[in-house]
């Protein structure tokens, strides 16, 4: 299977990923006794599964030289927006989806968001597989047994993919959606697709660019 970037989804994708500051500046979070005896600021970090390897890396160094602590809570962007709607314990909340966010925004802080980078999709299967596709508009007839994404209901790569194949319409009106729809395997995020990827050659998954290349040793484009 070849990678490809799906199109359509550029404008959709653009602005994907989204930062708000929701709580207070560090020097007035809780503190934590940190390594030297002395009290470090601790900052709430809910973070979309999908980032959290790059935004541990990134942390790491930010924690070093502003001497905070970061604690960090990872799920798919709609199970953070809603756990900060329902108790607003984070400080900090980086989104996938601006359907998200905003959902956020709009009552708990506005004005605070901030757009930080761009994403885009990828079709990956496991290495053993034996299927191949040519060109990513026939994804629909895959010979694969499931085809795994993030929730469309609530992950922004399955809600992202999902209004990719309803795009695509076939010969009778039925659209790509249509005909996967049977055969979708939703996930709680990205990471988790991609786990069934890995379990299984049967398998194949719509993800982040950014999941595939941390993951290219385990599965294929």
């Amino acid at each position: 299977m070849k990678t490809r970037h799906i199109p359509g989804l550029r404008p959709l994708l653009l602005a994907a990923l989204c930062l708000v500051i929701l709580g207070a500046a560090p020097s007035a979070c809780h503190r934590s006794r940190g390594d030297t005896g002395g009290e470090r600021p601790v900052l709430r970090v809910f973070v979309a599964a999908s980032l959290t390897d790059v935004i541990r890396e990134i942390g790491a160094d930010y924690a070093r030289d502003h001497r905070v602590q970061l604690v960090y809570n990872a799920a798919g962007s709609g199970t953070l927006a809603r756990q900060i709607r329902s108790a607003p314990r984070a400080d900090v909340f980086l989104s996938a989806s601006e359907h998200w966010m905003d959902h956020v925004v709009s009552t708990i802080l506005p004005g605070s968001r901030r757009t930080l980078l761009q994403n885009r999709l990828a079709i990956v299967a496991h290495p053993r597989s034996t299927f191949r596709l040519e060109t990513a508009e026939n994804l629909d007839r895959l010979p694969c047994t499931l085809l795994a994404t993030g929730d469309p209901a609530f992950v922004p790569a399955g809600r992202y993919a999902k209004l990719w194949l309803q795009s695509l319409v076939r010969p009778g009106g039925r659209t790509a959606w249509d005909h996967v729809e049977t055969r979708l395997s939703p996930t709680p995020d990205v990471r988790a697709a991609l786990v069934q990827v890995e379990g299984s050659a049967d398998v194949a998954a719509i993800v982040y660019h950014t999941d595939y290349l941390a993951r290219a040793d385990r599965v294929r484009p």
